[in-house]
């Protein structure tokens, strides 16, 4: 007996668990609430299956991760993305590059390089500098050299190449905070010689004038 009233009270927890009293029509009824429980329709219908089987969902995304990215067209506001322009061609800094080829080839045993991109007065001026010059000048950074080529800053005892136009104005050398190597030999010069440096101005004599 004692058995039989423990599954009615079994029966009644579960009854009070899937089933609710509401007034309807003007009296009291019991309605189920299993619809609460029942998987989603529509869009999301597929995701408890999905969850399911393990096997698909694994087999989705190893797929998934294998394919190739699709390349990037838009952005994320939707604009077409363009990608970057080329640096301009800078024919001081091959200069330089092609002048310390050069200048390096002359005092070890490399090759020498092809002269053909310089104009003649500055491969006349390469092919005219001394054994000593090249041994001076071998670990020289190729910006310094191309500065003496074009006549912007100058090596002490040493032939100019190109001579600056003294009509072309004058390139301001900015106050820094903290000067690299290349500004404190430029400042140098400036104060001890400015004929070195034709194609720079101090500071100072830009606020003078």
């Amino acid at each position: 007996m004692r058995t039989i009233f423990k599954l009615m009270a079994l029966l009644a927890v579960i009854a009070a668990a899937t089933l609710q009293v509401v007034w309807e029509s003007g009296k009291w009824v019991l309605r189920t609430v299993r619809s609460a429980f029942a998987p989603p329709v529509g869009a999301g219908a597929g995701i408890e299956a999905a969850l399911e089987d393990g096997s698909d969902v694994g087999t989705q995304i190893a797929t998934a991760a294998k394919a190739p990215a699709p390349a990037a067209a838009n952005d994320d506001a939707g604009f077409l993305m363009t990608p970057l322009p080329e640096a301009p061609y800078d024919v001081s800094t091959d200069f330089g590059e092609i002048a310390r080829a050069y200048i390096r080839a002359r005092v070890t045993a490399r090759p020498e390089p092809d002269l053909a991109v310089l104009d003649e007065q500055t491969e006349a001026w390469l092919r005219g500098l001394t054994l000593a010059e090249c041994q001076r000048l071998a670990t020289t950074p190729p910006r310094r050299l191309s500065a003496h080529i074009f006549g912007d800053h100058l090596f002490r005892n040493l032939a100019p190449c190109h001579v600056r136009d003294p009509g072309m104005p004058a390139i301001l050398l900015a106050d820094t905070d903290a000067p690299d190597d290349r500004h404190r030999e430029i400042l140098d010069d400036l104060a001890d010689d400015p004929e070195l440096v034709p194609g720079y101005q101090a500071p100072w004599a830009s606020r003078a004038a």
